[in-house]
């Protein structure tokens, strides 16, 4: 969470950062070996399965906790110690090596993604689509986020209106915009582009 330490009602705010996890958690279990963890206050750890819902995942996380921003390290890389299916702690390897140095990257970048595999050029491509995508949402309003993050779980755009308060014409309109449309794309290139590394293509 950026910028946690700064807010009054931090202990609050863990809270609800722990109860979003729990329960993103329960939803996307089968996708996940190792469970969304808090490693510190305002931090969480999690090893997956592979990345069709690495987006809806994060996104949902994000729905719950709309007061802060959170920034996010991806490491790609074997793990050398014994799996933990318990909690996503007390594991070792070029997975966590290459999550947290891409985290602190992005840290000293003040961007909200970094991503690290080891190949340079797939780094660096992959860090690309992930500013755009930040880029792209750091403005839209509190609905639009509400939208990308539903139209992510796949809910019909009636659901979606609903949700949001929007005529379903208004949601179409959103979705249906080229740049929206496009981070979406995006999205799925990235996950695509994950799934081939750990598959070993």
């Amino acid at each position: 969470m950026i910028g946690s330490r700064k807010l009054e009602n931090r202990s609050v705010l863990q809270k609800k950062f722990s109860a979003a996890l729990s329960t993103v958690q329960k939803r996307y279990a089968q996708h996940i070996v190792s469970p969304l963890t808090v490693t510190i206050g305002d931090e969480f750890q999690a090893v997956l399965k592979e990345p069709s819902h690495l987006f809806a995942l994060l996104y949902e996380i994000e729905q719950s906790l709309k007061t802060v921003t959170l920034r996010y390290g991806f490491g790609i890389g074997a793990i050398s110690t014994a799996i933990n299916y318990q909690a996503a702690i007390g594991m070792d390897g070029p997975a966590f090596h290459n999550a947290r140095t891409s985290i602190e990257q992005a840290r000293k970048t003040k961007t909200r993604y970094g991503f690290i595999c080891g190949d340079p050029v797939i780094d660096k491509r992959i860090n690309v689509l992930l500013n755009w995508i930040d880029i792209s949402t750091k403005s839209w309003p509190p609905e639009k986020h509400t939208i990308l993050h539903l139209y992510c779980k796949r809910v019909t755009q009636k659901e979606i209106a609903r949700s949001v308060s929007m005529s379903q014409s208004a949601v179409s309109q959103h979705i249906n915009a080229p740049a929206f449309r496009l981070i979406r794309q995006t999205h799925l290139l990235i996950q695509d582009e994950i799934n081939r590394l750990l598959q070993g293509e």
